[in-house]
């Protein structure tokens, strides 16, 4: 089974981190995006090492893969269709 690469992750994460802010900010808390724009506890993911994003995808990828609209988008931000089967 082949596995999802870099980009496909970060585009899978980045997705849900999308969705999860503009669901906080649509109940008026800015908690999360403000934490984000302050570098408070959020790195960009182009900082992080291979292991890292590896790490953070599995630990979140049960709770995306059945994310209809996170994985819609991320196929939007990866620029083309990501094979969901190969995880």
């Amino acid at each position: 089974m082949k596995k999802f690469t870099i980009k496909e992750k970060i585009a899978i994460l980045m997705a849900e981190d999308i969705l999860d802010i503009r669901e906080s900010i649509s109940e008026k808390d800015y908690k999360l995006i403000s934490d984000i724009l302050m570098g408070e506890r959020y790195k960009p993911y182009a900082e992080l090492s291979k292991h890292d994003i590896d790490e953070e995808f599995d630990k979140r990828y049960d709770d995306i893969k059945d994310n209809a609209e996170a994985l819609a988008l991320a196929h939007v931000l990866n620029g083309e269709p990501i094979d969901l089967l190969k995880h």
